[in-house]
């Protein structure tokens, strides 16, 4: 099984998105995490699941759509996937790799 490694900008990133839902609504929020988390743990079987990166022509930056939100991530090897940043798809991407 693949290992699935969450680098610093992705988890304060995914934490920043929970703050701002649990603004809202817990319900929701507990909602979203738990798509987020579930689509992200599919990684572990399918690591190329996820769109090539736009832009990239590197077929080991991907990208997941879940929802509103944008997970970009890196196949590292065989065994590990790396989560590089997650956001929502209305804010302006900054360039992270």
């Amino acid at each position: 099984m693949i290992k699935i490694r969450w680098n610093d900008e992705a988890i304060k990133g995914l934490k920043g998105i929970e703050f701002y839902l649990e603004l809202e609504s817990h319900e929701i929020a507990r909602k979203i995490m738990d798509k987020i988390e579930r689509k992200v743990n599919l990684l572990t079987t399918f690591p190329e699941l996820g769109r090539i990166k736009p832009g990239k022509n590197d077929p080991k930056f991907r990208e997941l759509v879940i929802g509103g939100y944008l997970v970009s991530y890196e196949i590292m090897s065989a065994d590990e996937v790396e989560i590089l940043s997650i956001r929502h798809s209305s804010r302006q991407y900054r360039h992270i790799f």
